[in-house]
């Protein structure tokens, strides 16, 4: 089996990037989108020096003019830029031509059902991240959606939404994603909690063969 990439997103302070070291993810997530965990350019420079060299970085945006994108990818060396709004397929070209080759670009899709993942053939990302819909809200939002409706998806993908130390196994053996992406779901209290990400580590770990 394909082993499943790890994305731990959300992170706000020096205790989750001394978790996350620790617990060596292969992504990791800093939302600089208006959010309970938002973070501006200056936080996340700070962060990322601080975070080992073997783990990726992901800028999450929303609706963000390319120039702001860019910057923070400058400033804060972040390796993907995953996008969260409403971006099209002319904006998404603009801003891979503006950012250096090697950064990624990974756009979100919030799934009500398999309808919604039609965006996938009309625009263009190196990788899909499938969200929870949710009125009102881009994401990080804590619930689930029907997976029944990627059963027959072929191209990889980023699962989200609602996944927890509890049901990652089974989503992992139901779909096989190509990586799994949680932040409330490994939180107490709104932080990031250490016995909840090792938990959700060591079910997503179990699956590698």
């Amino acid at each position: 089996m394909q082993r499943t990439k790890i994305k731990i997103c959300g992170l706000k302070r020096p205790e989750d990037i001394s978790l996350v070291n620790r617990e060596k993810p292969d992504f990791v997530g800093f939302v600089f989108a208006k959010s309970k965990r938002q973070v501006n350019v200056a936080q996340v420079a700070a962060l990322t020096a601080l975070l080992d060299a073997g783990i990726q970085t992901v800028g999450v945006f929303v609706d963000e003019p390319a120039e702001g994108i860019l910057m923070a990818v400058r400033t804060c060396s972040l390796n993907v830029v995953q996008l969260h709004g409403t971006e099209t397929l002319a904006y998404i070209v603009n801003l891979k031509k503006m950012l250096p080759q090697e950064v990624l670009v990974w756009k979100a899709i919030r799934v009500k059902n398999s309808s919604s993942l039609s965006e996938m053939a009309v625009v263009s990302a190196d990788r899909f991240l499938l969200d929870a819909w949710h009125p009102g809200a881009a994401g990080g939002n804590g619930i689930s959606f029907d997976w029944t409706c990627l059963q027959n998806l072929s191209e990889p993908y980023i699962l989200a939404g609602g996944l927890t130390p509890e049901n990652v196994a089974g989503a992992i053996k139901i779909l096989s994603p190509w990586a799994v992406d949680v932040s409330s779901g490994v939180e107490i209290n709104g932080m990031k909690d250490m016995e909840k990400l090792q938990h959700f580590m060591a079910a997503v770990r179990k699956n590698e063969t």
